[in-house]
């Protein structure tokens, strides 16, 4: 499920290309390397973020068709929005493409 999920970031990555719009892949969770922990990131922020012309932020979680937003992502984006990013959770690149302006 995991690869579904990689394969949809990264068709809305060469999309937002495409269209111009600078986007990155956001890391999080730990990894071990050397005997040591490290963290990547904040967890809950969007798997894509990302800027608009004009300015806006945008964050996309992606999630497959069964997918669902868990609690930690979900805080998130409410605080996001409450900030004025657009949050976009998305299924497909056809679904972001549907929604972004």
């Amino acid at each position: 499920m995991a690869s579904d999920e990689n394969a949809i970031k990264r068709s809305i990555l060469e999309y937002l290309k495409y269209r111009g719009i600078p986007a990155t892949k956001h890391q999080s969770g730990t990894i071990f390397m050397h005997g040591r922990v490290i963290e990547l990131g904040e967890a809950g922020w969007p798997d894509i973020i990302g800027v608009l012309p004009g300015g806006a932020f945008i964050g996309i979680e992606v999630k497959t068709k069964t997918g669902k937003v868990e609690e930690s992502q979900q805080k998130k984006i409410m605080e996001l929005q409450n900030k004025g990013a657009l949050i976009y959770v998305v299924h497909s690149l056809k679904e972001l493409e549907e929604a972004l302006p």
